[in-house]
């Protein structure tokens, strides 16, 4: 019997095979991964639904993907597990025939052809390595990973002799080298090119978040009362994420996206905001779709879902894709005012610091009042300083003096 094995639903997104972590003739377990895709600011490895023999593999690196597309052709018929008499190798038995897997020495190291030859040039001991997959087996997030957490001043690489000059820093001292997580290697590249084609503009500003915090406290107040006594919170975070869904519909030109081969605007009917998330492993971007049929509770749950897949590393490819507008908190860790570079291909993004106690004039007295530095970066090819001061104008309307709408 043989079954295709084909691309999970990752929507309407097209994706990038960036590597293929099996071969023919391979013996691939169930939830095993097969393959990594690239989607935008992460890469995913594809596992097999089914145990079985590569037969054919319908797919190569760097090919564009989407959700359906055939991946490898599997030989699917019942294995049972055996030892032969004398053997410690693990085997497996097909109608009184044994096939020895493929990379399994005495010691039960399980890791694809991709991680050996990498432990290899790198002079790591894969014994040294925890795996995550099936059976202990070791992928190359796994590899990386290890490498991040330990020195590797020793690692001796194929090119690390070929260095540029300026990067000779061994001569001055001693120096850890660090190699880039697979995460923080998509981010730099999408950074670098956000930065590089969109003009970037940044408006700063404060948002009196007085009255709003005192409602929000209340509302905190009013859950843990209930009986369940739950120990959820709502924080600030899930309002303004209701208002900028609001300022996307209000300003269409926001909730859009420019494609300059062809000076084409695209705007977009629907409203979905990503939620940058900072990891050991670099920064995700999940979105929560469709903002304005949801309420602060379902929103701050989404947020609360998405913390949490980040720490599990059980993201997928639909919690990050469809973003129209992007929100980056750097709040909790002390910032005040920073410039923010726009997630490409959208065309805007806001950034939130840490709330500061000012003193001001508010009607018409002289109080403390508490203010919340923000940092809207926008594409100028798009939006207009007029546009940009409206769309501010806005969401400060919304927190300073409506805000118990958004509770709704």
């Amino acid at each position: 019997m043989y079954k295709i094995v084909k691309i999970p639903d990752v929507g309407k997104e097209e994706l990038e095979i960036i590597d293929i972590l099996v071969k023919v003739g391979d013996v691939v377990k169930k939830k095993q991964e097969i393959i990594v895709i690239e989607g935008d600011k992460t890469s995913i490895e594809v596992p097999s639904h089914k145990d079985g023999i590569v037969k054919e593999i319908f797919v190569s690196v760097g090919d564009k993907v989407k959700s359906n597309n055939k991946i490898l052709l599997l030989k699917t018929k019942f294995f049972k597990k055996s030892k032969i008499p004398g053997k410690n190798n693990n085997i497996l038995v097909k109608n009184k025939k044994t096939l020895e897997i493929d990379n399994l020495k005495n010691n039960e190291i399980y890791a694809t052809p991709i991680v050996r030859k990498l432990a290899r040039e790198n002079n790591v001991n894969l014994e040294e390595i925890k795996g995550t997959g099936i059976k202990g087996r070791i992928s190359k997030e796994d590899f990386e990973n290890f490498l991040e957490k330990k020195s590797v001043s020793h690692i001796k690489h194929e090119k690390s002799e070929v260095l540029d000059e300026k990067f000779n820093f061994k001569s001055f001292g001693p120096v850890d080298i660090i190699k880039l997580s697979k995460i923080q290697n998509i981010v730099s590249k999408n950074l670098c090119r956000s930065w590089s084609i969109i003009p970037h503009v940044t408006q700063f500003d404060e948002i009196d978040i007085t009255d709003i915090e005192k409602f929000r406290k209340n509302v905190n107040l009013e859950i843990s009362s209930e009986e369940n006594k739950s120990n959820y919170k709502i924080t600030l975070l899930p309002f303004i994420v209701k208002v900028i869904g609001l300022a996307l519909k209000k300003f269409p030109n926001f909730n859009s996206s420019y494609y300059s081969k062809t000076n084409t605007l695209f705007l977009k009917k629907y409203i979905n905001v990503g939620v940058v998330i900072n990891s050991n492993r670099g920064i995700f971007i999940p979105v929560i779709k469709d903002i304005l049929q949801k309420s602060i509770f379902k929103i701050s749950k989404n947020i609360s879902c998405f913390s949490q897949k980040v720490r599990d590393d059980s993201l997928n490819i639909k919690d990050i894709i469809g973003g129209n507008f992007t929100i980056s908190n750097l709040g909790g860790y002390g910032s005040h005012y920073f410039t923010p570079i726009i997630n490409h291909p959208e065309v805007a993004i806001l950034g939130i610091s840490k709330y500061i106690n000012k003193i001001v004039l508010f009607n018409k007295k002289v109080t403390s009042r508490t203010m919340l530095p923000i940092s809207l970066s926008y594409d100028h090819r798009v939006i207009n300083g007029v546009e940009s001061t409206n769309f501010i104008n806005f969401i400060k309307n919304k927190l300073e003096k409506f805000y118990y709408f958004l509770i709704k």
